[in-house]
């Protein structure tokens, strides 16, 4: 990288951890990327904190608090609609103040917003705990992204290839901590919920305060791409808001495996460690139907689409019979919940790529950011105002059997007509459309 492109940032954050630069505003001209092993470890140690907890979230608010559905609704929506908006601004953040201070950051806003659900006997710390919780989950990503580039650049530069592949590790280090996390509050959750949030507290700060001293203390900062478009032409491009639009029910369907999952097995009669269980299978299928699923990667992008919310779809028509006809009676009870969780998967991942490589047909040569962001901002308003409608219509439902499967319908309705704009919008878009 040419010098004229390095910048240094006061290392603020490092400061009141202990690992600062002596000298702030010091230039150094070859940086030290950060070790491979380092970033691997801090990832699985992330997401093994945070599915530890967060699985175990709703069944709290509704056991130990007596939460009404609307309030855990709320909160949970509220923790989706965070973090959407933290990512809208986490690049910039990332290249503002460096990949370690950002990561430090993250660390240190999930381990407050885990020890305010450590305490949490009331819904003001509660609220407190999911808000910080989703803030601090996006800040992850962006300050990893700027740490692998950085393993890039220098004069001991990695090769492209050997950063693809530490990236690919990674990311299976993320999968795997996904994967021992929820495994570990199966185990653990007899002793509490406050119990494992004091764990998920304890992770993330000794996460914090290791990842200070490894990591290295300069670096090269890459600057942000000139814009070449804004807002402007966002709201301009009718047919995108329209996808936009669609787009939102995706994450709507998504966050159910948050809300509506856990509130479903507690009305089936089912334990609530089991949560931990399905959690876990979640991840894992997730990673295997990733594999399972590249033979449709050259089909045109509104058929993925289509598939994908037709699948979120046929999910919740599933479970709108489960739900009226089903009892958690022995370990093969909880068989079609894991049936659910594989359909919400399968549909996530046919989504979620394609809707990225669109956004480059829709900005036609603009800047992406802001369509990157208008899917972020769509999707966290779904959750924040759903989620509490959902919430409330299962709780109130619960005890009926003619309107147990009432929510799920609702719930079918949204990808249903997502499915339904995406095929009227592209009917002649080509495999690939730029």
């Amino acid at each position: 990288m040419r010098p004229s492109s390095i910048k240094v940032v006061p290392n603020g954050l490092s400061l009141i951890i202990g690992n600062a630069m002596k000298t702030q505003n010091k230039i150094i001209s070859i940086p030290l990327y950060a070790n491979s092993r380092d970033l691997i470890m801090g990832q699985s140690l992330f997401s093994g904190a945070f599915y530890l907890v967060i699985p175990f979230l709703v069944l709290f608010m509704h056991d130990s608090l007596r939460l009404s559905g609307e309030i855990i609704g709320f909160a949970v929506g509220l923790r989706f609609f965070a973090q959407q908006m933290m990512y809208m601004k986490s690049d910039q953040l990332a290249h503002s103040i460096g990949g370690k201070n950002l990561l430090l950051l993250g660390c240190m806003t999930q381990a407050s917003g885990f020890l305010c659900l450590a305490f949490a006997s009331q819904p003001n710390l509660l609220i407190a705990g999911v808000l910080l919780t989703g803030i601090g989950g996006a800040l992850f990503a962006p300050a990893k992204s700027l740490l692998l580039n950085e393993a890039g650049e220098g004069d001991h530069k990695l090769k492209s290839g050997k950063v693809l592949e530490l990236g690919n590790s990674v990311a299976i280090a993320g999968e795997l901590g996904a994967i021992v996390g929820p495994l570990l509050g199966f185990w653990l959750v007899d002793l509490g919920f406050h119990t494992l949030a004091w764990g998920g507290v304890l992770v993330f700060v000794a996460a914090m305060i290791w990842l200070a001293q490894k990591l290295p203390a300069s670096f090269y900062y890459p600057e942000l791409p000139k814009q070449k478009g804004s807002w402007q032409n966002v709201l301009q491009n009718r047919r995108f808001l329209v996808f936009v639009l669609a787009y939102s029910s995706y994450l709507l369907s998504y966050s159910q495996l948050f809300l509506a999952l856990p509130l479903t097995l507690r009305h089936l009669g089912g334990e609530s460690e089991y949560i931990g269980l399905l959690f876990a299978f979640s991840v894992l299928i997730s990673a295997l139907v990733q594999k399972g699923l590249r033979s449709f990667t050259n089909r045109k992008e509104s058929q993925l689409l289509v598939m994908g919310f037709s699948t979120l779809s046929l999910a919740f028509i599933y479970m709108a019979f489960i739900a009226i006809r089903h009892q958690t009676t022995g370990w093969h009870g909880y068989l079609p919940l894991l049936m659910f969780v594989f359909l919400i998967n399968c549909g996530q991942i046919l989504i979620v790529p394609t809707a990225k490589r669109l956004v480059s047909y829709f900005a036609n040569g603009n800047d992406t950011a802001p369509y990157y962001q208008a899917l972020a901002l769509s999707g966290g308003f779904a959750v924040l105002v759903g989620s509490p409608i959902i919430g409330e219509l299962m709780e109130a439902t619960r005890h009926s059997l003619t309107l147990a499967g009432l929510p799920w319908f609702v719930m079918a309705l949204f990808p249903a007509l997502s499915a339904m704009a995406i095929g009227l919008m592209f009917p002649t878009t080509p495999a690939r459309a730029y």
